[in-house]
Formats: C-alpha cells, structure tokens, sequence
C-alpha cells in the first residue's frame, strides 16, 4: 500500500483531529521554548511533554553559535517552530549539497544528502516540498539516494553578466523522500570555469520569492510522519473490491478481442459518463477500441485496492530531425487537461533516445520553464543501440511540450534524429526487445498508463 495513500486515511484517524487532552501533552509544565521557538505537541522536551512517550517526537535544546536551537533528537535537524494542517507535518532545516564551491565542499555529486530518514517515521513531503537549485548553466538531478534512478531535474539559465548573481531552477518531486542524492552536471559553460552550484530539497511555500542564495548552507523543509510506523492500531484496512458491476446485462463487453469493463462502456448506459465511452473502430488490423473523450487507443483497464485504476493507452513519440518521421522540433501530447484522466507518476517515465541531445518537457507549450529533463549519451560508431535517457514525471501530469536541444554534437556516422515519449516503464524491456537498435525505431506509439481514481470506502 503506497504511503501517500496511507497517509490519506490517517489524516480522517479521530486521534490526529480531536482537540489535545492535558493528559496527552503533559501539564502547564509542558508549555516549552527553546531559545525562541516554542515546542507544542507532538513534540516535547521533557519526558511525558511528547507524543505516547515516543523518543521519535523528542526534542533537545541544543546550544549553537547563534544561540541555543532545538533540534530532534534521533534524527539531529533543527526543528524551526512552523507547524501546519493540524500539527501533522513540521518543519526543519535542511542541509545543502554543493558543487565547485572552494570551502563549502564538493558532495553534491559524490555522496548522498547528509540527511537519512530511512527507518524512521518521519519523510519529505512530496506535497510540500521542491527540489531546487542555484547556479547557471547545469542540469541539476535529484536520485533515490543513488546515481541511477532519478526523481526530478530541472535545468539552469545560461550563465550571463556574473554582476547579474545567481539564478536557479526547480522541479516538482513525484514522491515522498525518506533519502536521496544530488548531482550537478555543466550543460553550457562557455567561459570554462567552474561555477559554484548547488542544490536541495526545500519548503515550496519559498517559491516564488526564492529566498535562497548560493551562501545558503540550510533551508527550510518539510516533514510529515507516518503513524502507522508508530503504531499498528492507527491503520486500518480498506474495501479491496476492485470489480464494478455493468450497469445493463445487454451491454457489448468487448471490441475485437478486447473485453471491455464498467465504468467503459460502448452504448448508452453502459459506461459511468462521457469521459468512459468508448468507440469501437474498424482499423486495417481489426477492430480497436478507442476512449472516445481522448481519441486514444485502448490497450488494458485495470483495477486497483490502492485507489488509482488505471488505462494503458497508445501514446504518440515525437520525434526530431529524422528525415522518415513526421516530427516536429516541439512536440505536443495528448491534452487531457479538465478530463478524468492524468499521467500516472507510479507507471511512466519520460523517456529520449538519441545522442548527445538534453531531452526536456514543459507542462504546456505556453510554460517558460522545463518541467523534467535528461541527457541522452554521447555516441560514437561503437554504440549501435540503448542510447537512451529517462527520468520520473511528475505528478497530475496532464499535458507536456517536448523539446530537444544538442549539446554534445556527435563526429560520427551515427545520425541526429532522436525521439522523446512517456511510456509505461512495465513496458520498456518488451519495446527495447522488439526495436534492438534504438538508432533505427520504427514505432509510432508507445504504451501509456492513465490514472482515474475512484477512492474506496474504509471499513
């Protein structure tokens, strides 16, 4: 059961939303401060001043250069006194990662983030937090506390006027945190120095202002904690039914050799609304069904006990400078903007192939800001196949531009013609199987995974 979905229940848990008792946080002894941060419950200093006695929500009063500062004793971060939504998540000082920055250090591309939540309750949240970076002219990534699997990048302003100071970029995180790892990679430094970068995860309520500079060693960020990891009794179980019945017993339940499950439908009905009609179209390989909203093709409806079923549809690759493909130098996907249906983050990853190109998307062609990106490999004539780059979408995605840029110009034979597409990763190793060289694909559609939640009731 995902995090996110658990966490959604225990928020309605009578125990987080029912006033505090006297008995819960302590006495009037257990009004506290350190330096000038008060500690309200579920935090405490003193034994019996924090949650069920639990050394999780301890805190100690710690003396620094600035005065004294209290921080959470079994993870060691300052505790910066902002509690929001009912005390359910708080607020911390996080460490920042950099690169090329003389005294400061260089550990943002070779060790992980200072801070490990893993085995604790506590975890960044992908709701409140932004991965972010200060510097000019790099692609800055966010890992699963490795170098291989990347979250989220977002991809610097060129460097300009050095009077003109630093900018940054952003990106959305698709998921909660419990560790991650950095890194920073130059994609334009015309001048051939090496700029001090930096990067982090912070409170997105800093975002428009930016109230961070390249000096900023630490930044406000937020926690939630899971209860469930506290105590057993808090959770409880949802509905795992998963089939809906069909509304008529006459309705046409397949389309070729597609079966066809309520809410879709084909007639009048047969399907829950409009956005889950579904036509069932002739084609030179036989009948195909189609959603009818967003004139995709339909390739799987599938039925979760997580709360987010979902559709497999054929999406459309765009492609770039290939001579035999009808691309464009900005492609555009399917909008499903105001329909039922998103991009899910748990399935997808955007997805280039190519050589020497960054791969980037935009929410909408009208954004002025990457959203996502990767770097394709530089190639040479010894790599004849998997020149490819990917990374995770964020979440609620409904629509995105793609663009291409080269940024490592090839010598070689190999061409410069690339591709770009979101496509179900569960499908990836079946595509690269069928397309062995990834310099010569034939494909025009990709599998695709829709997300339509329906929320199960708890019992």
């Amino acid at each position: 059961m995902g995090v996110s979905f658990v966490f959604y229940f225990i928020l309605q848990l009578p125990w987080l939303i029912r006033p505090v008792t006297s008995l819960e946080a302590g006495d009037s002894g257990c009004s506290e401060t350190c330096g000038t941060v008060s500690i309200p419950y579920p935090f405490g200093i003193k034994r019996g001043c924090y949650a069920y006695n639990n050394s999780w929500f301890r805190v100690t009063c710690n003396e620094t250069a600035d005065g004294p500062k209290p921080f959470i004793t079994r993870i060691n971060l300052e505790l910066l006194g902002k509690f929001w939504l009912d005390n359910k998540v708080v607020t911390i000082n996080n460490p920042v990662t950099y690169l090329n920055c003389g005294d400061k250090g260089d550990n943002s591309t070779i060790s992980p983030s200072s801070v490990n939540l893993q085995g604790t309750p506590f975890f960044f949240s992908n709701q409140h937090n932004t991965f972010g970076s200060i510097g000019c002219g790099n692609l800055a990534t966010v890992f699963r506390n490795n170098q291989i699997d990347p979250i989220a990048s977002c991809v610097q302003h060129s460097c300009g006027d050095p009077s003109l100071g630093f900018g940054g970029c952003y990106a959305l995180i698709s998921e909660q945190l419990t560790s991650y790892t950095t890194s920073i990679a130059e994609v334009k430094n015309p001048a051939g120095r090496k700029r001090c970068a930096s990067a982090f995860l912070f409170d997105s309520n800093q975002l428009p202002s930016w109230k961070i500079s390249i000096n900023t060693t630490h930044v406000p960020a937020i926690l939630e904690w899971n209860p469930c990891d506290l105590e057993a009794a808090l959770c409880f179980d949802v509905d795992k039914s998963v089939a809906l019945p069909y509304k008529r017993d006459d309705c046409s339940r397949s389309c070729g050799n597609f079966d066809i499950s309520y809410p879709f439908g084909i007639e009048s009905g047969c399907y829950m609304n409009e956005w889950f009609r579904v036509t069932c179209k002739e084609t030179t390989d036989g009948p195909k069904p189609y959603i009818s909203s967003i004139n995709l093709q339909l390739l799987k409806i599938s039925f979760s006990d997580n709360s987010e079923s979902t559709v497999v549809v054929n999406n459309s690759i765009t492609y770039f400078s290939c001579l035999d493909k009808n691309g464009e130098t900005n492609g555009v996907s399917v909008n499903l903007t105001d329909t039922h249906f998103s991009f899910s983050h748990s399935f997808n990853r955007f997805v280039s192939i190519g050589c020497g190109s960054l791969a980037t998307f935009l929410r909408s062609p009208k954004d002025n800001y990457p959203a996502r990106g990767c770097q394709q490999p530089y190639c040479d004539d010894s790599v004849t196949s998997n020149a490819t780059c990917s990374i995770d979408i964020p979440t609620d995605l409904r629509s995105f531009a793609v663009n291409m840029k080269e940024i490592n110009p090839s010598h070689s034979s190999r061409r410069s013609c690339g591709s770009a597409f979101v496509v179900d990763k569960r499908y990836l190793e079946t595509i690269n199987s069928d397309q062995n060289d990834t310099s010569n694909w034939t494909l025009t559609h990709v599998p695709t995974t829709l997300r339509w939640a329906t929320l199960k009731r708890g019992i």
